[in-house]
């Protein structure tokens, strides 16, 4: 299945915090900056690291990021 970018944000805690989200739901998910290789590619970046999902599951993954941003009042999860 391909993957797709479900969003991106300013910095890795906030890429980690979605990504577990996105899995205690039981949607597969990463981000860039998971292997060394990809963190200093990341550093390079000026426009954020990107969120990664099944293309499949991208609806279901953009309900569970909204639902949290509701419920939880969280602005750094945009």
């Amino acid at each position: 299945m391909d993957t797709v970018v479900l969003t991106s944000v300013p910095q890795p805690a906030i890429a980690e915090l979605i990504v577990g989200l996105l899995k205690s739901e039981g949607i597969p998910a990463y981000s860039d900056g998971e292997t060394l290789q990809d963190e200093f590619a990341v550093s390079q970046r000026t426009f954020g690291i990107r969120i990664f999902v099944t293309e499949d599951r991208l609806e279901e993954a953009n309900r569970v990021l909204e639902e949290a941003r509701k419920r939880d009042h969280v602005e750094e999860l945009e």
